[in-house]
């Protein structure tokens, strides 16, 4: 009889126990969804064979030749934030034109990645003008194929630095 209360004990010491590290488990997988959905993409970035003070020119020729003025820049610490950039497509021609509108600003991160190369880090914030709610909201720029692509300033910056090795 006593050999069966120990055994009683030990199988209800082994499921409470089985039943607390399920339960952790369980606890641990949902967090894991939570802090990916909060944690951010990298940003998308680039590193050319140049020197820093190269890169930064044709960064900026890129931006000016895309109307992007820049509202601040600080060469010594590698960074380039343009003015906000408003612009629209219209979606139909029909009376009254049916419009949409959008607007950019791009942070621009440069840093040096060894003696002749930089590294470019491209922050877009894209928003889309909301006219239900009369707001600004963000936007999918790949979604709605508008504006300028990190990736066609990379490429732009990329034919600017070839046409200065000539």
């Amino acid at each position: 009889m006593e050999a069966l209360s120990k055994k009683m004990k030990i199988a209800r010491s082994l499921l409470i126990s089985l039943l607390l590290l399920s339960f952790s488990q369980a606890a641990i997988d949902a967090e894991e969804p939570a802090k990916k959905e909060n944690e951010k993409p990298p940003l998308p970035s680039k590193t050319f064979p140049a020197d820093f003070a190269l890169v930064w020119d044709k960064v900026v020729e890129v931006l000016k030749a895309n109307d992007f003025p820049m509202a601040s820049s600080d060469k010594d610490a590698g960074k380039i934030t343009t003015a906000t950039k408003k612009y629209f497509r219209i979606l139909s021609a029909n009376f009254p034109p049916v419009e949409k509108d959008y607007r950019d600003t791009y942070v621009i991160q440069l840093s040096k990645a060894g003696d002749k190369s930089t590294r470019v880090e491209i922050e877009r914030k894209f928003e889309v003008y909301d006219s239900k709610t009369n707001t600004w909201v963000p936007g999918d720029p790949h979604k709605e194929k508008e504006g300028l692509s990190e990736e066609d300033i990379f490429k732009a910056v990329q034919l600017q630095l070839a046409g200065a090795e000539k």
